[in-house]
């Protein structure tokens, strides 16, 4: 019987966590070194959807997420926050899915930028946003009251 050495017992975890689908972080707006598990959740969300759904395309994934978020907003009054915004969280994954990107990394990525940013003064509905090095407003707002754009109306996703 041989010496277990610090050595075998890494590489034993190291083919451990490789067996259980985790991976060594190459964020490299993170580059915490740390290991990960893929976004199983991601991948079922999306396999599920395209079986459920069939090839539903980004532009009506996003326009039913608008309706969720109308829900979730109105579940601040009804106590259903917590479903509200897991159908939006699944929505988003949806379109990660779809574009073929982790929703998980690019939330790692933002909140490292947004880490260094600044923050304004919340505005007459109480919302900050960082502030803008040009100066430049946020470009309009969501049309949540659905009413019908008119035809020299910009829509706020662009084309459709």
């Amino acid at each position: 019987m041989g010496v277990t050495t610090y050595r075998d017992e890494y590489f034993k975890l190291l083919a451990f966590l490789e067996r259980e689908g985790y991976r060594k972080c190459d964020i490299a707006a993170c580059n915490c070194g740390s290991w990960h598990k893929p976004d199983t959740l991601q991948n079922r969300q999306g396999e599920w959807a395209v079986e459920t759904f069939g090839d539903e395309r980004v532009p009506q994934i996003i326009k039913h997420l608008y309706r969720e978020v109308e829900e979730l907003d109105e579940a601040q009054t009804k106590g259903s926050i917590p479903e509200e915004a897991a159908d939006c969280y699944l929505l988003l994954l949806a379109v990660a899915h779809h574009e073929g990107f982790s929703l998980n990394v690019e939330a790692e990525k933002k909140l490292k930028v947004n880490r260094t940013r600044t923050w304004g003064e919340p505005d007459a509905e109480g919302v900050r946003e960082h502030v803008r090095e040009d100066s430049t407003p946020p470009q309009g707002s969501i049309n949540w009251d659905r009413t019908p754009l008119g035809p020299h109306d910009e829509h706020p996703l662009g084309e459709m």
